[in-house]
């Protein structure tokens, strides 16, 4: 037999519809919940972009600031073991004032950050950015010293040549700024020539300067002048990330003829000063920084 139905009424139906709403949420709860959690979300996936865009930068920084001081002190230290001219492979310095680009070059710098920097001079630098520039470094200098008891491999002279130049040759695999030393006084005819050390590839330009003690010379020949420079100015274009950063060196060689009206071989110690590298945001190591500018492509 069933039952008959009970019916609720008054205060017995309101207990049960609020007993039937404790066992969910209404849509509008669900809405508001969700609007928040979403919400949320999109500040967390901001957050993390940021620090994640920070950790790029910094990053960035830390490489360029890695770059611009090996550059630096890859050439100071050239520089500070230049021999004063004398004798067949003695050098001294020699700066020839080269060409800009070249139809035949390779373009080593986009048409954008190119056309940003034409005509343009970094703060507080007078002078343009050396994107053409294209002067050639040579040095005659001591070789490196080797451990003791190592001896030097068969051939090698006592002195080296060694050149600073921006290969912008498509033809060979080099790129951007190269040091091609000779090691071997006299090489032997038919031997391969020796191996060019790839410096830099991101650095786009190279001017040279060098001071005879009352003006800044464009060119300089020690075989020719029988002296070295009182110093020499090395400004160069580093660019990377769409950005050009202005690296300067300036050293004085270690060894200047100081009487060249006489001819005396009276030399004098200079204590070579070295400026790093003028750059946005950095101080390039091997020197003092300037504080310098970097302009964006």
């Amino acid at each position: 037999m069933t039952p008959p139905a009970t019916h609720l009424t008054g205060a017995g139906a309101a207990a049960g519809r609020a007993r039937a709403r404790r066992g969910g949420f209404t849509l509008l709860e669900l809405l508001v919940a969700s609007v928040i959690a979403a919400v949320l979300g999109l500040a967390a996936a901001s957050l993390l972009r940021v620090l994640h865009q920070a950790g790029e930068r910094v990053a960035e920084a830390g490489a360029a600031r890695a770059v611009r001081g090996a550059v630096l002190r890859r050439l100071e230290a050239d520089l500070r073991a230049v021999l004063p001219p004398g004798g067949l492979y003695a050098s001294g310095i020699v700066v020839q004032a080269a060409p800009g680009l070249t139809a035949s070059g390779e373009a080593l710098l986009p048409a954008e950050l190119a056309a940003a920097l034409e005509g343009a001079a970094p703060w507080p630098e007078a002078e343009p950015w050396p994107v053409g520039a294209r002067d050639q470094l040579t040095l005659a200098t001591l070789p490196a010293a080797r451990a003791f008891g190592r001896e030097a491999p068969p051939g090698e002279g006592a002195i080296w040549s060694v050149v600073w130049e921006i290969d912008e040759d498509p033809a060979t695999p080099e790129r951007g700024l190269v040091r091609r030393p000779t090691r071997v006084r006299d090489p032997v005819t038919g031997a391969d020539p020796e191996p060019t050390e790839a410096v830099c590839a991101e650095v786009v330009g190279l001017e040279v300067r060098c001071f005879d003690g009352e003006s800044w010379l464009e060119t300089w020949d020690s075989g020719a002048v029988d002296s070295l420079p009182r110093l020499v100015r090395v400004r160069a274009v580093l660019a990377r990330g769409g950005e050009a950063e202005l690296l300067v060196l300036e050293v004085a060689p270690p060894a200047a003829w100081t009487d060249q009206s006489t001819g005396s071989a009276a030399t004098q110690a200079a204590g070579g000063q070295a400026a790093g590298g003028q750059a946005a945001g950095g101080q390039a190591a091997g020197g003092q920084a300037a504080g310098g500018q970097a302009a964006g492509g």
